[in-house]
């Protein structure tokens, strides 16, 4: 979908997915209201989602591995940047998975809907479909992240 070949792309990319994942937040946000109602592990899940996705978006924002020691901007590379790319990656595809997993096999051992099979919804829909576009935004990043032969001043 993406293939991201200089900084100004790269930043570009960056901030889309940042994006993504603070309105990931606000979905999970909504959606964790009737979740509390169900039962308040799975209203627990949904605070850790919102909060992990919104902390995520800052580091995007923020992108810390441009920074050296001394908060200054680093002469080249990219620090952990792959490495935090790659964290997102696997997070929002383990977040499509287990969305799928409770629409067809059913809510995974816990809470008093365990093993009950739940409906596909328009809201879930929804943020699947950004979890999605997300993970898209999350591969290019750590591609380019780790591509030792593109020259990047603070990517």
């Amino acid at each position: 979908m993406f293939n991201i070949t200089n900084l100004a792309e790269f930043d570009r990319v960056n901030y889309r997915a940042a994006i993504l994942s603070f309105i990931a937040a606000l979905v999970h946000g909504i959606a964790m209201i009737q979740y509390f109602r169900d039962w308040w592990g799975y209203g627990v899940f949904f605070v850790v989602a919102v909060m992990a996705q919104i902390m995520y978006g800052v580091v995007l924002l923020v992108k810390p591995w441009q920074y050296d020691e001394t908060g200054g901007i680093r002469a080249s590379g990219t620090g952990n940047a792959r490495t935090l790319y790659v964290a997102g990656l696997i997070f929002t595809v383990a977040l499509i998975a287990l969305y799928f997993i409770t629409r067809t096999f059913g809510i995974p051992m816990m809470g008093p809907m365990a093993g009950k099979v739940e409906p596909f919804d328009l809201l879930g829909l929804t943020a699947q479909g950004i979890h999605i576009v997300l993970a898209l935004h999350l591969y290019a990043l750590a591609r380019y992240a780790g591509s030792p032969a593109v020259d990047r001043k603070t990517a």
